[in-house]
């Protein structure tokens, strides 16, 4: 049934929105407390648009609110892909999107899959529905993966390729502070050493604010979220256009959904209808 595609799509889309605070983050440049909570209007709209899902299939069918959510999340996932820059237009594009979302994870698919199948097997087709999804969100998180690890290989050249430049220009201008920062070289190198094979000693890294000078801290600090975010934003870029494209592959098979799931829910139809039990004794 093309239901249980939709559904399929339904939890890559879910997925595909689950490193939005990483992005805020690396690309936005959001502290790491503000960056957690920029999923609120995610979830907010989301909140609205499940009531409202189960409202629009009363008065208009299943099919259409499917349709409707889809092309609201794809509209969001679009602005996420070419228009987000700050954090208004990404709350924005997260409101667009997750209303969508929370319409198309709510009621419409469970009614149409009950309103098709003979009521002795619903129990069966709403569990093989969210088996759809659930496959969906699991193989999400791998594809995402991929572009997260393809853009991290080229994350250690880029950053010593920065930070090298940032020191090798400080010390053309400060040539005694070379002695300091070859120490704080050596701790790092050390630590390094002792931690093979276990975790990472990074307490040296408490003390680098106080043992570099404020303005020399400032250009590193400058430079690591400029590698970061010229590195990771196309990683992201791609997890957002699996999420568009996830959303209008289902928007395909939404439009191809009997005509029957227009029927809004209440209605009784002819006897005979195809694909719904006839109401006659």
């Amino acid at each position: 049934m093309l239901a249980y595609g939709v559904s399929f799509f339904s939890g890559i889309l879910l997925m595909s929105v689950v490193f939005v605070p990483a992005f805020a983050e690396l690309v936005l440049g959001l502290g790491k407390g503000a960056s957690g909570y920029v999923v609120t209007p995610l979830a907010l709209a989301s909140a609205v648009g499940a009531p409202l899902g189960g409202m629009l299939v009363d008065r208009r069918g299943a099919r259409s609110t499917i349709a409707l959510a889809l092309v609201a999340f794809a509209a969001g996932a679009l602005l996420l892909v070419t228009w987000v820059d700050s954090l208004v237009t990404l709350i924005i594009a997260l409101l667009v999107a997750g209303f969508g979302l929370g319409i198309v994870l709510g009621a419409p698919l469970n009614h149409l899959v009950l309103d098709q199948v003979d009521p002795a097997r619903t129990g069966s087709a709403v569990s093989v529905l969210s088996l759809h999804r659930s496959i969906g969100t699991t193989l999400g998180p791998s594809i995402m993966a991929v572009f997260m690890a393809s853009a991290s290989r080229d994350l250690p050249a880029a950053m010593g390729g920065a930070l090298g430049g940032v020191m090798q220009s400080y010390l053309s201008q400060h040539p005694d502070m070379a002695g300091p920062l070859m120490n704080l070289r050596e701790q790092m190198e050390a630590s390094s050493a002792a931690s093979a094979g276990s975790s990472l000693d990074t307490s040296w890294l408490d003390q680098l604010a106080a043992v570099l000078p404020a303005d020399l801290y400032g250009q590193l600090d400058t430079a690591v979220r400029q590698v970061l975010k010229t590195t990771m934003e196309p990683a992201f870029e791609h997890m957002f256009l699996v999420g568009l494209i996830a959303s209008l592959l289902a928007l395909v098979l939404a439009l191809f959904l009997r005509r029957g799931s227009e029927r809004p829910a209440g209605t009784v139809p002819a006897a005979g209808h195809e694909g719904t039990p006839s109401t006659e004794d």
